[in-house]
């Protein structure tokens, strides 16, 4: 329920916490029983109590304060995306650029999201790689993606709250 609400991918939670992809789709799905430790550095991720990751009747906080506190999280830990983000791939950064944006004024082709990254970021991804992060960020909600007819050239929109 955290992980969905604030809009977070399987792999931004990977890369800043170090735990297995595998492992957090399994937790979530409720696959695996959670340790103690995976479970405080969940809270710390989301920036709860542990006790608040396991109550099912519990309040979670608003897309913005998670975010929020993801962020702080990241700095608070020192991982540095651009010192990084070139180990890990362009998953981590197109979900980080994504986020910067509250809504897409208007659905966007993979190409044009590679085109703006690369002139913000000053990296030179290819947009083969950026289309498949963007397919996974749309597969979990992070995106929409948008048939246009044509299978090789989706669009991808973020709206408000997405």
């Amino acid at each position: 329920m955290f992980k969905k609400k604030a809009n977070v991918s399987y792999a931004k939670i990977h890369y800043i916490t170090l735990i297995s992809e595998n492992h957090i789709k399994n937790t979530i799905a409720g696959n695996v029983n959670i340790g103690l430790l995976h479970l405080e550095i969940y809270a710390n991720f989301f920036g709860v109590k542990a006790y608040q990751m396991l109550d099912d009747d519990g309040s979670i906080p608003d897309r913005a304060t998670l975010q929020q506190n993801i962020s702080n999280y990241i700095k608070e830990s020192g991982f540095d995306s651009s010192d990084n983000f070139k180990k890990l791939g362009p998953s981590y950064l197109v979900e980080e650029y994504i986020q910067e944006f509250d809504e897409f004024s208007e659905p966007l082709e993979a190409g044009q999201i590679t085109t703006n990254l690369n002139k913000a970021k000053g990296t030179s991804y290819k947009t083969n790689n950026v289309s498949k992060v963007l397919k996974n960020l749309a597969d979990e909600g992070v995106i929409t993606r948008i048939d246009t007819g044509n299978t090789k050239k989706p669009k991808y929109g973020k709206m408000k709250n997405q």
